[in-house]
């Protein structure tokens, strides 16, 4: 799975009162009690893909064989030794920064870049943005080199994220929730900022990770309201299962907070 989905799938939630939020996406909130002030706290430990597969992406979960795992652990090994410039020469910068709008010419589909790896690399070397998405859900998927902010996939989606590949920018942000304390979340809002261009491009990990990053009120201002907007187009967005569930999970809580309260004034994020 991708990192966006990681995170969601380790996320706790508690409610002071005593009812545990936990174990997303089953029984994502547990009970509410509507005379009692609510207290959301999610600890989020952002997974999300690590970021092979849905990371928004999760759509882009890749089947693969052994041999195929092998050839990416080895590519992952290799750009990790070398790293070279054309890869790694925008690793510091946002996703948020890098996106540029351009026209998506998709040649080679998920199945078919694991299966032909190299062919994969070159196209995405070239600059074809969709071929570094792919051929990072194979890097990430294969598990070759330790989680860091300078791995190989997570250079790969920010060249992505560079081509126009929107959900690029969404895994990029994700593995960069992933490897940052919680502590420095508020004061980030770089990993807010890059969910939110990929939700305007249609992304529907993208939408999910802004949506739920308004509720959170990380790296921006909490929005509840405005959460429950971008959370209902999540499902119309792709064919993602989780993404979507994860979206009406909050739905749910979110409307029966409203429907309890008449409002969201009693709900904050510790």
């Amino acid at each position: 799975m991708g990192d966006c989905a990681k995170w969601a799938d380790r996320s706790k939630s508690v409610l002071p009162t005593g009812h545990r939020i936990s174990n997303l996406p089953v029984n994502f909130f547990g009970d509410y009690r509507s005379n009692q002030a609510t207290y959301l706290s999610v600890i989020m430990k952002f997974f999300w893909f690590s970021i092979l597969a849905i990371a928004v992406a999760a759509a882009g979960a890749i089947a693969q064989t052994e041999k195929q795992l092998e050839q990416g652990r080895a590519l992952a090994q290799a750009l990790d030794l070398e790293r070279p410039n054309w890869l790694y020469a925008d690793k510091d910068v946002c996703p948020a920064d890098l996106y540029e709008t351009r026209d998506q010419l998709d040649l080679i589909s998920n199945d078919d870049c694991a299966a032909d790896q190299e062919l994969c690399f070159r196209l995405c070397k070239g600059g074809n943005g969709m071929a570094c998405l792919r051929i990072a859900y194979v890097v990430q998927a294969s598990e070759g080199v330790p989680n860091s902010v300078d791995r190989p996939d997570q250079a790969l989606f920010q060249r992505a994220c560079s081509l126009g590949a929107a959900e690029g920018c969404t895994n990029a942000a994700a593995g960069l929730r992933n490897v940052l304390r919680d502590d420095d979340l508020p004061s980030t809002p770089c990993i807010a900022q890059s969910f939110e261009i990929a939700c305007e491009q249609e992304g529907q990990w993208g939408c999910f990770m802004h949506a739920q990053e308004m509720i959170l009120g990380e790296g921006r201002n909490q929005d509840l309201e405005g959460s429950i907007e971008v959370l209902g187009k999540v499902c119309a967005l792709g064919n993602d299962a989780r993404a979507c569930e994860y979206a009406n999970n909050w739905l749910e809580y979110l409307e029966e907070v409203e429907r309890e309260d008449g409002s969201f004034d009693n709900i904050r994020i510790d």
